[in-house]
C-alpha cells in the first residue's frame, strides 16, 4: 500500500516541479544566449514540431534575433 502512495507522490511532485519551473512564454520564444567568436549574442529560441505553427511563425513579426530549431523530421515530411 506504501508504494501505491510513494508513487502518487513522486506524480504530484513532478507536476508541481514542471508548473513551476517549465518555460512558458505567450509568444512561443525561450531566453537565449548564442556564442559566436567569443561574444555573447542575446536571442530568442523558437522550436517547433508543427509545420503549422511554423508557417505561422513566419508571418510574425519580429523586433529581436530570433534563432529557430529545425529537426529531420519536420524537413522530410514537408519537402
Amino acid at each position: 500500500m506504501s508504494n501505491i502512495f510513494f508513487r502518487m507522490y513522486l506524480v504530484v511532485f513532478a507536476l508541481i516541479t514542471q508548473c513551476l519551473f517549465a518555460q512558458n512564454y505567450p509568444d512561443g520564444l525561450s531566453d537565449g544566449t548564442l556564442h559566436v567568436n567569443s561574444a555573447n549574442v542575446p536571442v530568442k529560441i523558437y522550436s517547433t514540431t508543427e509545420i503549422q505553427d511554423l508557417n505561422e511563425f513566419a508571418d510574425k513579426p519580429v523586433k529581436e534575433n530570433v534563432l529557430v530549431i529545425l529537426n529531420e523530421s519536420i524537413l522530410n515530411l514537408h519537402i
